[in-house]
């Protein structure tokens, strides 16, 4: 599984970047086929303190998931996307083999 970080308006921290490879290597758990994983960092102009934004596009054989999070915190918003992910891939898993 190859893992790709991008971050608009910002610089990646790298503390940031280690929380999100362990939380996301443990999505290989769930389905072995994992082609590549991109995952989007964004700070968005907003009046509220909600605007740090996570999105994943995860490539397995023959459909890419996308999931989009939006949080105070960009660990909230990635522990949210791991969550909605590992629920597509139990559900569905059956379909993909």
């Amino acid at each position: 599984m190859i893992l790709n970080f991008q971050s608009l308006n910002f610089k990646l921290d790298k503390k940031l970047k280690k929380f999100s490879n362990k939380k996301i290597t443990k999505l290989e758990l769930f389905y072995k086929k994992i082609i590549d994983i991109k995952v989007l960092f964004k700070i968005e102009n907003s009046t509220n303190s909600v605007n740090k934004f996570v999105e994943f596009i995860v490539r397995i054989p023959g459909n890419n998931i996308v999931v989009k999070s939006t949080a105070v915190s960009f660990k909230e918003s990635i522990s949210n996307n791991v969550k909605s992910v590992e629920r597509i891939l139990k559900r569905k898993k059956f379909n993909f083999t």
